[in-house]
């Protein structure tokens, strides 16, 4: 009865997982190989099983929303019936091995449980807000080139918003370091520029932070303007540079940083 309702199960011991995402719009999306002999089971309230998975990669690039749905895997299944073996094992009763029995063990314990680093999520339940800079903001970092992932995420909770670890459409802000170095990091860069979404820069959030407050949009945020809001600024050219509003010292060096 804890399981989130977007999980579906059939009730077998074998098939509840030691962990579950609360928020599929907050988790990373993977992509996964296995053997083309997907197995038929019952156990699984999808109908099949993966033999010998393997993650090959992180898809910084897809949302949860993109991932393989189960009308496309049976049409894999489909495609490659030949290849279908049935499982008739039955996995919820007997009782568990030695081995298992241990690993559960370990995996209540909080040990080992083989995350990597870069995606822990940074625990900020200590972390004092000091003001409401951010409330109801959702942000999202390109990179942890400026500021660590720790940095990030206590700077953020300190105005009252929250870390998003992966990009998705209930994302308001995303930031990245005025100097973004890397070819990944490059990459997803592009990925939001060809989707259109204004990237902002850190020193945004270090100016909130400064002001105690949330600070108006200035061009020298902004490393990527989406069309929506460069229609919306009067008087600026077709870089998104304003034609009569002063710039201040703090302006250029904003602008030179980004150069």
């Amino acid at each position: 009865e804890d399981l989130p309702s977007y999980l579906q199960i059939t009730g077998s011991a074998k098939e509840r997982p030691h962990v579950w995402i609360t928020d599929p719009e907050r988790s990373v999306v993977l992509e996964v190989q296995a053997d083309i002999r997907i197995i038929q089971t019952k156990v699984f309230a999808s109908g099949y099983s993966l033999r010998f998975p393997r993650m090959t990669r992180i898809r910084d690039d897809k949302s949860c929303r993109e991932v393989m749905t189960l009308d496309q895997l049976q049409a894999i299944v489909a495609e490659n019936k030949g290849a279908i073996t049935a499982n008739r094992g039955d996995y919820g009763k007997g009782k568990q091995k030695k081995g298992q029995k241990a690993h559960r063990a370990t995996l209540a314990a909080g040990v080992g449980s083989g995350v990597v680093d870069a995606f822990k999520s940074v625990n900020v339940s200590a972390v004092q807000t000091e003001s409401k800079a951010l409330v109801g903001c959702r942000i999202h970092c390109l990179d942890t080139i400026q500021l660590s992932k720790e940095e990030l995420a206590t700077l953020v909770a300190e105005m009252g918003g929250e870390m998003w670890m992966n990009y998705a459409d209930a994302v308001t802000h995303v930031v990245a370091s005025p100097a973004i170095r890397g070819i990944s990091r490059m990459r997803r860069l592009k990925e939001m520029q060809r989707a259109d979404v204004d990237v902002l820069s850190v020193r945004w959030l270090l100016d909130c932070r400064a002001a105690r407050g949330r600070v108006p949009l200035r061009l020298r945020h902004y490393i990527h303007m989406s069309g929506v809001t460069r229609s919306q600024l009067e008087n600026t050219d077709a870089c998104g540079d304003h034609l009569t509003e002063p710039m201040t010292p703090g302006d250029a060096r904003g602008l030179v940083q980004l150069l």
